[in-house]
């Protein structure tokens, strides 16, 4: 009975159409997903402090072995973004923190009066939660398939590296659910829905700075929609053009109260800026695997893009909106290029987490462009591959990140594991029909990829 309840495959058949029933059985999920997930992430003996639920559940006031961006949010949640140096919290240099977006650590100020220590993973829960209301609606409206549309939501609500990130008190859970407020509202009719986008837009950006890479989707639905007036291509535009101003009028308020921007803030304390210079230390290994991803895919979605093949177009309009999805890709690839400009890595792997077109063109056939969703792919394997590397390397040159050998072997090992089960299903994905299926797949990843995102946070 309980298996029958919580059955993804029971919203279909007879109950297709029953999209209540499987968002609320897509929650449903996604809490005991997340409960499951805690407890693997204390069982893996690991040499970063995840050894207690509390460890798990609130970041600590000073750093410790297992400190990462969460600690920062929870710093600025409790002291704001000047909190003095006699405090001893942080490195001298605190200004330095107005380069964490403010609306994350402001949403855990409100709230941690209720949730207490627990604050950042109750509210993250509850981002997650609200996630599939919005995800489901927005992707109804694009993919004309039902069965296609359910198991592009489930390979993007429980892909595993958003929900191993979504474990910490990051941004992520808040990230995710803004952009699908964002994107069911571009696709809803009427003057509502074009005050939650446009407000939407703003609050997505000063959660996540690099949010604004989402005007590449914008700005391609306005330069190659076809048939449309100028004056439609004018309103398409303005959400660029609103993302944008949001960027610069938050840089002039930091300037005014801090002094600097998030960008001067990045280059001074994390030593991040942009750089295209080829011979500069580190640009092969930091900067060059992420340059080629975001060119090789930006070439395949233009080639998409200008397709002459009328009975390709066809093949694709048939079962998506053609145009968004190659806009949703230019997104990614402008995504990833932005990141590949940074002369050094910024968690590159949680924002693969967060590019949701890699997994959306996995489910649907490309004929424009066959090489799309093979490209999507290898992006995402690439940067697990990556991230392994990086670990094994910085291990051996900065005893500071307190990884043991241990570590090393049992992060090889679960990543060997994932990339080859990746593998398997990606050749065999079509395959797939039962929803159940599907997402007990997600999960396995799931166990098997979070004791490398435990390093790289």
């Amino acid at each position: 009975m309980l298996s029958r309840v919580f059955s993804l495959d029971e919203t279909g058949g007879e109950n297709a159409g029953n999209y209540s029933r499987f968002i609320i059985n897509c929650v449903a999920w996604v809490i005991v997903i997340r409960l499951a997930l805690v407890a693997w992430i204390i069982i893996i003996p690991d040499s970063r402090g995840y050894n207690s639920i509390a460890s798990i559940l609130s970041p600590p006031l000073q750093p410790t072995g297992n400190t990462n961006d969460a600690y920062f949010y929870w710093i600025i949640a409790n002291f704001g973004f000047t909190p003095p140096s006699s405090l001893g919290l942080i490195p001298a240099g605190s200004l330095e923190l107005v380069n964490f977006s403010p609306v994350y650590p402001a949403i855990l100020y409100v709230t941690k009066f209720v949730f207490q220590d627990a604050t950042p993973f109750v509210v993250n829960t509850i981002f997650n939660a609200l996630t599939p209301l919005f995800l489901v609606g927005f992707l109804r409206n694009v993919v004309k398939d039902e069965t296609t549309m359910k198991k592009m939501a489930i390979a993007i609500l429980f892909n595993p590296i958003f929900m191993a990130y979504s474990m910490f008190g990051l941004t992520e859970p808040l990230h995710y659910l803004l952009l699908f407020i964002v994107l069911r509202a571009h696709y809803g009719k009427g003057l509502f829905w074009r005050i939650v986008e446009y407000a939407g837009l703003i609050v997505v950006v000063l959660n996540r700075f690099v949010a604004v890479v989402l005007a590449a989707f914008y700005v391609w639905l306005a330069l190659f929609r076809k048939s449309a007036s100028f004056r439609q291509r004018i309103i398409l535009f303005l959400p660029a053009l609103v993302m944008a101003a949001t960027y610069l009028c938050w840089d002039y308020i930091c300037i005014k109260l801090f002094g600097l921007t998030p960008d001067g803030a990045r280059s001074i304390y994390w030593n991040h800026q942009f750089n295209l210079n080829p011979f500069a230390p580190g640009f092969i290994e930091n900067q060059g695997f992420l340059l080629l991803a975001g060119t090789v895919l930006g070439l395949l979605v233009l080639v998409s893009t200008f397709s002459k093949n009328r009975e390709v177009i066809q093949a694709e309009t048939a079962g998506f909106e053609r145009l968004d999805l190659q806009a949703f890709l230019a997104y990614t690839a402008a995504t990833i290029l932005f990141l590949g400009l940074q002369n050094q890595p910024i968690s590159v792997l949680r924002y693969m987490g967060t590019l949701f077109p890699l997994y959306m063109v996995t489910f649907i056939k490309t004929p424009s462009s066959r090489l799309l969703s093979f490209a999507s792919f290898a992006i995402v394997t690439g940067m697990v591959i990556a991230n392994l590397a990086a670990m094994i390397v910085l291990s051996n040159g900065n005893p500071a990140l307190q990884i043991t050998a241990l570590d090393i072997v049992l992060v090889t090992v679960f990543t060997i594991a994932f990339l080859g089960t990746s593998i398997m299903f990606y050749f065999k994905r079509d395959s797939v029909h039962s929803l159940n299926k599907l997402l007990a797949i997600q999960v396995l990843f799931e166990i098997l990829l979070v004791p490398l995102c435990i390093y790289f946070p």
